[in-house]
């Protein structure tokens, strides 16, 4: 049983998106902010150690033609997509 003592500011309400907010693993910016496609950001959890997970997309990168730029805890893989009608720049950052 709980009881509240009027004047009480020892509870705190909250909403769903102030709970969801305050999980660090959830980012719901997405669904609110305008982005442009160059601006686009993908978020994701991996069971591997980061020197194994950038090990892995370091390799993928090579092989299939980009650049790729490794510092401390960040990659940065550059290169040209050859489209259908001319090659664009591409640039993806990694940061763990």
């Amino acid at each position: 049983q709980i009881s509240e003592a009027p004047g009480d500011k020892s509870t705190r309400q909250m909403n769903a998106f102030q709970l969801i907010g305050m999980a660090s693993s959830l980012d719901l910016s997405g669904f609110f902010e305008e982005e442009g496609v160059s601006q686009r950001k993908i978020m994701f959890t991996s069971a591997l150690p980061p020197k194994d997970l950038f090990d892995k997309i370091e390799e993928s990168a090579t092989q299939s033609g980009f650049h790729v730029q490794r510092a401390h805890s960040k990659l940065k893989i550059t290169g040209n997509c050859h489209g259908a009608n001319n090659p664009s720049p591409f640039l993806v950052c990694a940061e763990v």
